[in-house]
C-alpha cells in the first residue's frame, strides 16, 4: 500500500512540475466574462436586439455596467473584477453601424493597462463607429442580488446610477430570461435576465433621467486571438 500511494504522490509531484513549467501563453489570446447590469430608454424588451434600430428610431439612451469575473483577461492584462461603465445614445443611425455618443467610465481602481484592455475588449462586444466618444474616471459600485431580484450600479460622483428590479409578470420564481439572443459582437451570452431599470445620467454632454423603462442582467463571453500589430515601413 505504500508503494501504491508513493508512486501516486510521485506521478502527481511530475505532473505539477511539468505544468509549472509549461505555463499557459495567454499573450496571444483574449478570453472575458462580463456580467452587465443594462438599462435603456426603450420600452421592455429592447428592440435593438431584433431590429436594426432602437423601439424609438431617433434614439437609446443607455447605461451598461460591466464587472467582468476572475480569470478574464486580455493578453498578459489581467482583468479580473474589472469595472467600466458605458453611458450614451445610440441614435437612429444604429443600422449604418455608426453610434451617436459614448462616454466610458473606467473605475478609479483600474491601472493605465487594465483601461487600454477593457477598450479594446468593448471594441470587440460592441462593433460600432460611434460619432463622439469621451472617457472619465469615477468610483464605480457594482451589486447583484440574484435572490432578492435586484441590480444596482451607482458612479462615486453620482453622475449616473441604474437600479434594475423583476416586476410581478413572473409566474415562477425562476427569472423571465430571453435564450438565443445574440448580444451585439460576444461570442455568446447566458440568456438576458428581463427587469425593469429606473436610471439616469447627468454628463455636460447629455442628460437623461429614466423610469421604469426596459433593463436586464446578462452574462456575456467574448473571446480570440489577439492581432499582432501590423509592421510599420519607412525609409532610412
Amino acid at each position: 500500500m505504500k508503494k501504491i500511494l508513493g508512486s501516486v504522490l510521485a506521478a502527481t509531484a511530475l505532473a505539477v512540475l511539468v505544468g509549472a513549467a509549461k505555463p499557459a501563453n495567454r499573450a496571444g489570446t483574449y478570453d472575458v466574462t462580463g456580467d452587465v447590469i443594462e438599462a435603456c430608454s426603450c420600452p421592455l424588451f429592447c428592440g435593438c436586439y431584433f431590429n436594426s434600430e432602437p423601439n424609438n428610431p431617433h434614439m437609446c439612451q443607455f447605461n451598461n455596467v460591466f464587472q467582468f469575473r476572475p480569470g478574464s483577461h486580455y493578453g498578459s492584462v489581467d482583468l479580473s473584477n474589472a469595472r467600466v461603465w458605458l453611458s450614451g445614445d445610440l441614435g437612429d443611425v444604429l443600422s449604418s453601424g455608426t453610434a451617436a455618443y459614448a462616454m466610458v467610465t473606467f473605475d478609479k481602481k483600474t491601472s493605465p493597462a487594465q483601461r487600454e484592455a477593457i477598450g479594446t475588449v468593448l471594441g470587440k462586444i460592441y462593433p460600432v463607429k460611434w460619432a463622439k466618444m469621451e472617457t472619465r474616471e469615477d468610483e464605480i459600485a457594482w451589486h447583484h442580488d440574484a435572490a432578492n431580484k435586484t441590480d444596482h450600479a451607482r458612479m462615486g460622483s453620482g453622475m449616473a446610477e441604474v437600479s434594475l428590479a423583476r416586476g410581478q409578470w413572473e409566474s415562477t420564481k425562476m427569472p423571465t430570461t430571453i435564450n438565443g439572443l445574440k448580444y451585439f459582437g460576444a461570442n455568446s451570452n447566458d440568456g438576458f435576465v428581463l427587469a425593469k431599470g429606473t436610471h439616469y445620467y447627468h454628463g455636460e454632454a447629455m442628460k437623461y433621467d429614466l423610469k421604469d423603462m426596459n433593463g436586464f442582467f446578462i452574462t456575456v463571453h467574448s473571446r480570440g486571438k489577439i492581432d499582432a500589430p501590423a509592421a510599420q515601413s519607412g525609409r532610412s
